[in-house]
């Protein structure tokens, strides 16, 4: 069960930066994930640990697999249909030996009894130079809330998919439509079930110290989920990860949230955000939807690497669970996000990478193009912004947007790297 109560806010044991080897999973500890997942596909608990343990290296798989395979690689994902097994993809002249060349790096990971290689027609690096040159011409259309358009890669269908809203296309989207077909080819397909994509900044969950993701924080004029402690990569300061969209619904900057009786402390300051390339702060700006705060009252606040994760039917609350690495997504990658407004913490699996949207501020018409998401099923709601997006211990991103259970999130090694901090990780 988790602890009873939570540890000093300041301690020399939580860690920053890239992961050593990590301790077994604790079945206590990621119960929010082996619940949901053991109700969504039908199976007992049991099944459901054993199936995601087999997703916690999944990251320094495909990059062995990346690696091996080269221009004949086709991408990783986990198949659900298939008893959660990891499938590699690969072209036609690599699949009779691709078992026994990615055999070594499969048991080093302890996933050797679940993966399959599998033939596809498009290499990975043809679909993730395709589907980020669409992403380049999706950003050249003039994104409103009525007309969303979205588009994104998928390992597991190998394709790229280009979505728009209505078959009925204006005459700027067929033009798009057409230039994707002569580049893109087979790679593409064209469908028409884009949703409308707000982005979700909106009193729900507040903790004592130590700060923590998934907590309520606010602004003039905003509210969002706080997320991810992270260190500065280059000095001792500490900040805490929000989604970037959120500054520019504030008029004010300085961040606070409350205790549990409810009195508010000031978190501090923006440092630095972007969301779109047409607003930022403190940083270059890039196509991307993602903050840093400062956190200004360390002897109060601490520097540990927890999670609010939140009770509901089919979930165990857990207000100290421990981030100790962060990772990589991959299709069907079952991930949690801990919102600031939703309840209970939600979870689904990953169903397309590097994928490009133009979501807009709700209620209003101010829209932005953001690449480089990753787009999954979990539900959310407005004021989810910003939100922890983790599994099985690890960070996957930052929550970004959707529309009712349709999900979108920024990765948090892109993240980490562009804003120059790294997530603070529990031992």
């Amino acid at each position: 069960m988790p602890p009873s109560s939570d540890p000093p806010a300041t301690s020399d044991v939580a860690t920053s930066g890239k992961a050593a080897e990590l301790p077994p999973l604790d079945p206590k500890e990621i119960a929010v994930e082996i619940q949901t997942y053991a109700k969504h596909y039908g199976v007992d608990e049991d099944e459901a640990y054993e199936r995601l343990s087999w997703q916690r290296n999944l990251g320094a798989f495909t990059e062995a697999a990346n690696a091996e395979f080269s221009d004949d690689f086709g991408g990783v994902w986990i198949d659900p249909a298939d008893g959660g097994r990891i499938k590699v993809g690969v072209t036609a002249d690599a699949v009779d030996s691709g078992l026994s060349r990615i055999a070594e790096a499969a048991q080093t990971l302890g996933i050797a009894e679940a993966v399959d290689v599998v033939p596809v027609k498009i290499s990975f690096d043809r679909l993730a130079e395709g589907s980020t040159w669409l992403g380049s011409q999706i950003a050249s259309l003039v994104p409103t809330p009525d007309r969303p358009v979205e588009s994104g890669l998928a390992t597991d269908k190998n394709t790229i998919t280009l979505r728009f809203a209505s078959p009925q296309l204006t005459k700027a989207e067929q033009t798009l439509v057409d230039a994707a077909t002569a580049q893109l080819g087979e790679a593409l397909t064209v469908s028409f079930d884009a949703q409308p994509d707000l982005v979700d900044g909106c009193v729900h969950p507040y903790c004592d110290s130590p700060l923590r993701a998934g907590i309520r924080i606010s602004a003039t004029g905003a509210g969002c989920t706080g997320s991810f402690i992270a260190k500065s990569k280059v000095d001792t300061k500490y900040y805490q990860f929000t989604a970037g969209h959120c500054m520019v619904q504030a008029s004010g900057t300085s961040w606070t949230t409350r205790d549990t009786a409810g009195t508010t402390h000031t978190i501090g300051p923006e440092h630095s955000w972007n969301w779109g390339t047409g607003y930022c702060g403190g940083t270059a700006c890039s196509s991307s939807d993602r903050a840093i705060v400062r956190v200004s009252d360390l002897p109060f606040w601490g520097t540990r690497g927890f999670v609010f994760v939140r009770t509901g039917p089919h979930t165990t609350p857990n207000t100290l669970y421990p981030i100790r690495a962060d990772g990589f997504s991959t299709v069907n990658l079952w991930v949690c996000m801990s919102g600031g407004t939703t309840v209970p913490t939600e979870c689904g699996s990953v169903v397309e990478l590097n994928n490009t949207g133009t979501p807009c501020i709700s209620g209003g018409t101010l829209c932005a193009t953001i690449t480089g998401r990753a787009k999954a099923n979990y539900c959310r709601q407005s004021g989810d912004s910003g939100a922890p997006v983790f599994a099985l211990n690890t960070a996957y991103g930052l929550h970004s947007s959707g529309s009712g259970c349709t999900a979108y999130y920024i990765g948090i090694r892109g993240s980490e790297t562009a804003l120059n901090v790294d997530v603070v990780f529990e031992p």
